[in-house]
């Protein structure tokens, strides 16, 4: 009898909640009416700001041409079936100041690279000799260009044609410490 009426108790003290929430909604329904209006306006312009965003990153991306498209890329597999004469490659432990302000082709194994801001280093290995790289975004260099070779994977085999200039500064972690080369064309042929 002592259960019926505790939940007789509590029936009665939900309804009465009920009625007063339903009354207090229709007293503040004026103030509530005029609170979802400013939160619809501003999810609107929210939404609005979002998309006109969307549209200006999309022209934005689509207006940037890769203007150095073919100076850099993945190339088939070498299957020497036959001489490719137009490109000379010179050793790594041959580079020095004598080859200094020529553009040279060097092929070699990515060591390292590292990305900063619209520039990338990387080093060059052939066997134990290493050599520093500059490829920076300008002329004939493109975004997508840094990119790519940021995304070579390391040990991959890659021939580089550059521009020898003499270091500035000693070049402590690499062998050949008084020249770097500045990239002008990248091609990966394996990727490991």
């Amino acid at each position: 009898m002592l259960a019926k009426c505790c939940m007789l108790d509590k029936n009665k003290k939900n309804k009465i909640r009920e009625q007063q929430v339903q009354q207090g909604e229709q007293k503040l329904s004026k103030n509530a009416l005029k609170k979802a209006k400013k939160e619809a306006e501003k999810a609107a312009k929210k939404a609005e700001a979002a998309q006109k965003r969307a549209e200006t990153q999309q022209q934005s991306e689509a207006s940037v041409e890769d203007y150095s498209k073919d100076n850099y890329g993945i190339s088939p597999m070498i299957r020497s079936t036959e001489r490719n004469v137009d490109r000379i490659f010179v050793n790594v432990n041959k580079i020095d100041e004598s080859l200094a302000d020529q553009t040279i082709w060097i092929r070699g194994r990515l060591h390292t690279s590292r990305a900063v801001g619209k520039q990338c280093f990387f080093v060059l290995r052939q066997r134990q000799s290493t050599l520093q790289c500059l490829l920076a975004v300008g002329e004939h260099v493109s975004k997508q260009m840094v990119k790519f070779v940021t995304s070579i994977t390391k040990e991959s085999i890659i021939d580089v044609q550059g521009l020898i200039k003499i270091s500035p500064t000693k070049i402590e972690s690499c062998t050949q410490q008084m020249v770097e080369c500045s990239v002008q064309e990248n091609f990966c042929y394996k990727c490991c």
